[in-house]
């Protein structure tokens, strides 16, 4: 549930842009180590490294969502790893970050064209160092370390 001065500044937002000239380049962006600096407003986000686009979501709140991905501490291991948003109204979310999947094609989401297998993402990004916010074995637990 979102607080009433985040419904006042998301009843505000422009329409989604137009995906299919949207440029990654012109959305605003931190470092992927600075993730507290992103909003905590609902919209799109990109996790994007010198692969490309390795990842799209939606959420009510993008900073809290991006600080308990799963993929939060892997993203972390990339040394030009950024993240990207552009902020929504709440009814635009869904349908813009499917639009997005389409048009980008991530690497990590089942419904981009180059999806990696959970595992292969593991193997790709080390967890060595890096540790999830839900504790230190949360990976182990899960067959990945």
């Amino acid at each position: 549930m979102l607080c009433e001065r985040c419904k006042r500044e998301t009843e505000t937002l422009e329409v989604v842009p137009d995906l299919a000239t949207l440029s990654l380049d012109s959305l605003p962006s931190v470092p992927a180590r600075e993730y507290p600096r992103m909003p905590a407003l609902p919209g799109v986000y990109f996790a994007v490294s010198d692969n490309g686009v390795c990842y799209i979501g939606a959420s009510k709140n993008v900073e809290r969502r991006w600080r308990h991905h799963p993929q939060f501490t892997r993203f972390l291991a990339e040394p030009n790893g950024r993240l990207l948003w552009m902020l929504l109204p709440l009814s635009q979310l869904r349908d813009t970050e499917k639009a997005a999947i389409a048009r980008f094609k991530p690497l990590w989401n089942k419904g981009g064209e180059q999806h990696m297998r959970s595992k292969d993402i593991h193997a790709r990004f080390p967890t060595e160092g890096y540790e999830h916010p839900k504790g230190a074995g949360y990976w182990h637990k899960r067959g990945y370390a």
